[in-house]
């Protein structure tokens, strides 16, 4: 099986700043859509986020993992099957100090690729990468993963190291369509 992994805010659903919530989860157009056909095509779909909010004090780890949780049973009852969700709850700048401080998880870093590839046994280099911001980017080719998909954004492309390549595309569902037909 082919793995991906997909930042969720911004991929999946719309990034209203924080989102922890169920109630507040609002998928992007097309995003349940590209779930089933990447579970119908037999992906591993590994989830992977930054979750600053919770050293920031927004809401607590519980709150995150609730979510996780109804997500997951949501995509279940829809014919979608997510492997696995890595997150990091730590920010530098948090007021929690049980979460304060620099992790290697933390996405531009790329721990939450290596611990999915030792825990799923992953060749990262065959695997792909979708993310809205180029800190996905960075840390996605950091970790070796060759094929990178950056959801547009307004930002140009010289703002990231010239040594990353990816491919811009409007929403999860345009990757999607291009992988499930080109078979990368």
């Amino acid at each position: 099986m082919r793995t991906i992994f997909l930042d969720r805010d911004g991929v999946i659903n719309k990034d209203f700043g924080y989102v922890y919530k169920w109630q507040d989860f609002e998928f992007i157009n097309g995003s349940l859509e590209a779930l089933q056909i990447l579970t119908k095509n037999r992906f591993n779909i590994i989830i992977v986020t930054n979750q600053a909010g919770i050293a920031k004090g927004f809401y607590t780890e519980h709150d995150f993992q609730k979510l996780t949780r109804d997500f997951k049973n949501f995509c279940l009852n829809n014919d979608i099957k997510i492997l696995h969700t890595f997150y990091c709850p730590h920010h530098e700048d948090g007021i929690v100090k049980k979460y304060k401080k620099n992790c290697k998880s933390r996405k531009p870093n790329s721990g939450m690729f290596f611990k999915a590839a030792k825990l799923y046994n992953i060749k990262l280099a065959k695997a792909i990468m979708v993310g809205d911001n180029y800190t996905d980017m960075t840390a996605s080719s950091n970790a070796g993963i060759k094929t990178n998909y950056l959801i547009k954004k307004d930002t140009p492309k010289d703002k990231l190291n010239d040594q990353i390549s990816f491919f811009v595309k409007e929403n999860l569902l345009s990757v999607v369509n291009e992988i499930c037909t080109h078979k990368r």
